[in-house]
Order: C-alpha cells, then structure tokens, then sequence
C-alpha cells in the first residue's frame, strides 16, 4: 500500500515539474539569398572633406565616374571638387564666369569629359575640367536645376514654360541648343510649382530620356519608343491581368 502511494506521489510531483518548466525556445536560422551575412551589417563608409576648406549649406553632392565629388555651396558660394578620399582638388567661384550677378546656385553636376554644368537662378555655365569658365549658356533658361547628360548631350527639363513646356538640348561638341516640345500637364499649376531636383524631373538612360511632371509618378519618354527596362527574353513582355 504504501509503495502504491509512493508511486502515486513521485508520478504527481514529475508531472507537475514538467508543467511549470518553460519549453525551450525553438531557434530559425534566415539566411540572406542575395548577399552574406556579415554583409548585411557591414557600416557605411564615412568620407570627411578637407577641414581646410569652408563649407556652408551643401545644396547637392555629385559624382563623377573617376570617384570625385562635386559639392555646391549653397546658395551663393562656389562649388568645390573633392577626391574620393576627401582631399581638396580646386574651389571654383561662379562670379569670375560672369561681370554680372551670378544669382543663386540651384544645382551642379560633373559632364563626362570631366567638365561641370552650374545652373544659377541668372544663368547657365559650363566649366571646363580644370575648373576655369568655358561659356554662359545664353539660350537656355536659368533657373531649371534638373538636367542629365547623355551622348554629350545635356539635356535641361523646362517645365514651368506656360504655354507648351520643353526639354533644352545642349549640345556640348557643337555648342547648338534643340528644343523639344513636351505634351501640355493636365495640372499646369501644380507642374509649375514644384522647381525639381537634381535628377528627380528628368534622367537620362542609354536607351532614352526620361521626364516626369509632379502630377504622375510614371517618367515619360522623350522619344517614341524609348524604354529603359530590358526584358529576358527579348520577346517577353509582362502584362497587367484586370
């Protein structure tokens, strides 16, 4: 009898341990199917400029291909070129490229001959790749700060024209300067408000231009026929199912 109660109470007691015990955690391994794990953790790299050189409010950073950035000043002070490890290459002034005011600096960005492209809200100028000035763009309106380059080409998106909005042409070989009309906004008023940022209004891809009004987030293409997304296999196309 006594061994029965005893079997009865070691039974109790083993059951009631394994209630109270916390079940041990179940781990699940994720592994990245893109790029390694330690990767995924790896810091940013942090690039000082040269303390050496003054900087105020710094209106846009560009990068060339060799690795120099191009930073802008803003709004009024020159634009400075950088290595890629942070040391000072040359400072230019705008004011020397012109006797009068220069007006304020809306965007810079490298060409791919190693030139710059400063547009200020009196004026567009080139700068040749040693940082003295090239020439004053007289036939293209100042003040439009989103422009690319393709095929030495660069082309400026003019979208606050009231009647008909274009594209500007600048032909940096030959110097010559196309316009192209754009289709008319269906909100002229919202498309004439919003300036645009560098890049944000207009982009250039090998395959085309590309230009976007505030009221679609969808670019159009400048030319008929121009897309920039390539489809493998060539044929195929992907289709939205209604």
């Amino acid at each position: 009898m006594l061994y029965r109660i005893g079997s009865v109470v070691c039974i109790f007691w083993l059951v009631s341990m394994s209630a109270c015990q916390t079940p041990s955690p179940q781990y699940r391994v994720m592994e990245s199917s893109f790029m390694e794990f330690d990767d995924l953790f790896t810091p940013i790299d942090t690039i000082r400029f040269d303390a050496s050189v003054p900087l105020g409010t710094l209106g846009s950073v560009d990068l060339s291909d060799e690795g120099e950035f191009l930073v802008m000043d803003f709004p009024s002070g020159p634009v400075h070129v950088f290595t890629g490890s942070g040391r000072h290459v040359r400072t230019t002034d705008i004011s020397q490229c012109s006797s009068d005011r220069t007006g304020y600096i809306w965007s810079a960005r490298f060409l791919k001959n190693g030139g710059v492209v400063v547009v200020t809200s009196r004026a567009v100028y080139v700068l040749n790749a040693d940082g003295s000035c090239n020439q004053r763009l007289s036939k293209i309106p100042p003040g439009f700060p989103s422009f690319c380059e393709r095929q030495d080409t660069v082309y400026f998106m003019n979208h606050k024209r009231r009647w008909t909005p274009q594209i500007h042409a600048y032909s940096v070989e030959s110097g010559k300067v196309r316009n192209y009309n754009l289709r008319k906004p269906r909100f002229p008023l919202s498309t004439a408000a919003e300036w645009g940022n560098t890049g944000h209004q207009i982009t250039c891809f090998d395959r085309g231009i590309f230009y976007r009004y505030a009221e679609s987030s969808d670019g159009e293409p400048l030319w008929p026929g121009s897309d920039p997304v390539l489809f493998q296999p060539m044929f195929y196309r992907p289709t939205s199912v209604m």
